[in-house]
């Protein structure tokens, strides 16, 4: 798991030095992603951790950036750990 700094947020966005670490629980899923809503609606694959979790940095995103997850190549889904939702 990419660490940011000494304390972290167990679940959910983290701004750290790197950018934006993600952290969600999808224990039925094989494969997660961040999409960024930029113009071009960039991607960044999240690592498979041990017991469901996915962890990864973005380093393109911005604080205040809008973001949903793509489960398995489909369906996007919003973060359930966000601070904020449109």
């Amino acid at each position: 798991m990419a660490h940011c700094t000494e304390w972290q947020l167990n679940l959910g966005a983290e701004i750290c030095p790197q950018g934006v670490r993600f952290r969600v629980w999808a224990p039925k899923c094989q494969q997660v992603e961040v999409v960024i809503a930029d113009r071009k609606h960039t991607t960044t694959p999240l690592s498979a951790e041990e017991n469901g979790y996915f962890s990864g940095i973005a380093p393109q995103i911005e604080r205040g950036a809008l973001y949903p997850y793509r489960l398995d190549g489909e369906q996007q889904h919003p973060d359930p750990c966000s601070r904020f939702q449109p």
